[in-house]
């Protein structure tokens, strides 16, 4: 096997290893959050039982059925106040409702989807073309 595809293969079994832990991989649909992080980003997020959510963190959220990515404004007992950074408005959930807390986010994920797939495509193909050559 190429460095390539062990190295594409390492990511697809690190990305499972932390998806068992609880983490959680989601792509910003919406500029709720823009410029922080603008639609098609790709967010990282670690649950709730590794990362507490504070003042000011990014967290995932459940809000009337729909999971919700915005920032923390306020905590007040069992209740956070959030807000997207490019709204005008705060919502108030209960903090039962915290599923994560955003640990890192790539801007532009499709761009770095389609590169991790074209690496792993072509070492694919040149790794057969290699078994096809020697036999």
């Amino acid at each position: 096997m190429t460095k390539t595809t062990l190295a594409t293969f390492f990511l697809i079994f690190f990305f499972i290893f932390l998806y068992v832990l609880g983490f959680r991989l989601v792509i910003v649909l919406t500029d709720s959050m823009s410029p922080t992080m603008p639609p098609l980003s790709l967010a990282f997020v670690a649950p709730t039982s590794i990362v507490k959510p504070t003042n000011r963190s990014i967290v995932l959220f459940k809000f009337f059925n729909h999971l919700v990515l915005h920032r923390v404004v306020r905590m007040e007992g069992n209740k956070v106040m959030t807000k997207g950074d490019n709204r005008n408005f705060v919502e108030c959930s209960r903090i039962d409702d915290v599923v994560g807390v955003v640990v890192f986010s790539i801007p532009h994920a499709p761009l770095v989807y389609a590169f991790i797939f074209a690496l792993f495509i072509t070492s694919v193909v040149k790794e057969v073309l290699q078994r096809n050559e020697k036999k």
